[in-house]
């Protein structure tokens, strides 16, 4: 079984300092898999924003909308909740809580 092995190779901009970092396919794949985690735990919006204007997570959104998440994925697949009240980032939903509110979904809909 071969491995692959990965060199970065980092300079300053004088070129005089010349660093060599090497990597097996392993370590490439646990830092990927840290970086793309990352990412999706990053906030997607500014925290001036107001709360109106929040994105929530299928979870979050299925527990504002007070119904589980097996009937907002089918609200969503059946068109009931509109394609822009949705986004999908990677494999992830997320939902506008304003569009939500503006298409009259919300506690007490």
């Amino acid at each position: 079984m071969h491995q692959l092995i990965i060199t970065l190779i980092k300079t300053d901009k004088s070129m005089s300092n010349v660093l060599f970092y090497t990597h097996t396919k392993q370590d490439a794949k646990s830092l990927i898999r840290l970086i793309v985690n990352e990412i999706r735990q990053t906030e997607l919006i500014d925290s001036t924003i107001s709360s109106e204007d929040e994105k929530l997570s299928q979870t979050a959104a299925a527990k504002f909308l007070e119904i589980s998440i097996t009937t907002i994925i089918a609200w969503r697949k059946s068109g009931k909740i509109p394609r822009d009240a949705y986004m999908r980032i990677g494999r992830p939903v997320f939902y506008s809580k304003k569009k939500l509110i503006a298409q009259g979904f919300g506690k007490n809909f």
